[in-house]
């Protein structure tokens, strides 16, 4: 009877030692593409052609390893070209998932940036503080939020305290009727009075009409990107303009899912104006490895 006693103390407390462990593990970090108890992803570019109908891939190159730590609160990403590591991005998150540092490194090793964030009392960004490698202010974000928690204002200010762009954002989240879509403008202005509108749609049925329209200090629309994606968020399209309204771009893009809801294949097509259609160029595949 003790025996058995014992036994069922034992496992309880190894199972709540794992609970606690699972619970400790931060799985979904803001700004990152890649959720879950993840170690590593690999990603890999391959260009593609078309052959007598028939689509060959050329040879994968690495492009980037992102590793985490086990408790996923770290993330390194090394960009590479040519076998060679350019770029390291080292980041640190905070059990909630937000961020809490961020340094640049070059490819030697050098830092180039690093960044800290500071928080309110329900935890939403308020300021993200960015310094050169030798420490000097280069870039302040301030955040401002309404009382629902709504992300309405960015003010992004140089080192110096002068102007770089502020941005306002409007939604109908609160007034939409029946049946409108969800629909939220980021409008950003530079000092210079030129302007971005960002305009995010959502409709009924999940899929996102978004459109970026950049417009010049007089007013005018010097470009324009309208983009549609799919609810599932697998078949993203888009078209770019000039100011004229003559396209300058087209593009699709397909996505492929693991069972974690994790990138593991994009295709990226170009439009062949000659034969009207879509034809593919190149792929990138992610293989992500996780904590077992």
């Amino acid at each position: 009877m003790k025996r058995t006693v014992l036994t069922t103390l034992i496992v309880l407390a190894l199972t709540q030692l794992c609970t606690a462990q699972q619970a400790s593990v931060v799985q979904i970090r803001v700004g990152d593409a890649f959720r879950g108890h993840i170690e590593k992803v690999e990603s890999e570019r391959v260009p593609v052609r078309i052959k007598d109908g028939v689509q060959i891939e050329g040879n994968r190159v690495l492009i980037q390893v992102v590793s985490y730590s086990e408790d996923g609160r770290r993330r390194v990403a090394e960009s590479v070209s040519r076998g060679a590591v350019n770029r390291k991005v080292v980041e640190t998150y905070r059990l909630d998932g937000h961020q809490e540092s961020m340094s640049v490194y070059d490819g030697e090793g050098t830092l180039i940036s690093q960044s800290s964030y500071e928080y309110d009392g329900r935890s939403l960004p308020l300021v993200q503080t960015q310094s050169s490698g030798d420490g000097s202010l280069k870039e302040t974000k301030v955040n401002q939020w309404s009382d629902a928690g709504t992300l309405v204002g960015v003010t992004k200010l140089a080192g110096n305290g002068t102007s770089i762009e502020s941005s306002v954002n409007t939604n109908n989240y609160s007034t939409r009727l029946t049946g409108e879509p969800r629909r939220s403008v980021w409008s950003a202005t530079k000092p210079d009075g030129s302007r971005t509108e960002n305009v995010f749609e959502v409709d009924a049925n999940g899929t996102h009409n978004d459109q970026q329209i950049n417009y010049s200090a007089e007013g005018s629309v010097t470009s324009k990107r309208v983009s549609i994606v799919d609810a599932g968020i697998t078949r993203l399209e888009a078209i770019e303009s000039d100011g004229s309204g003559n396209i300058t771009n087209h593009t699709l893009e397909t996505r492929e899912y693991d069972s974690m809801r994790n990138l593991k294949k994009i295709t990226t097509f170009k439009w062949n104006a000659e034969r009207k259609e879509f034809e593919p160029f190149v792929i990138t595949y992610h293989t992500i490895t996780y904590y077992r």
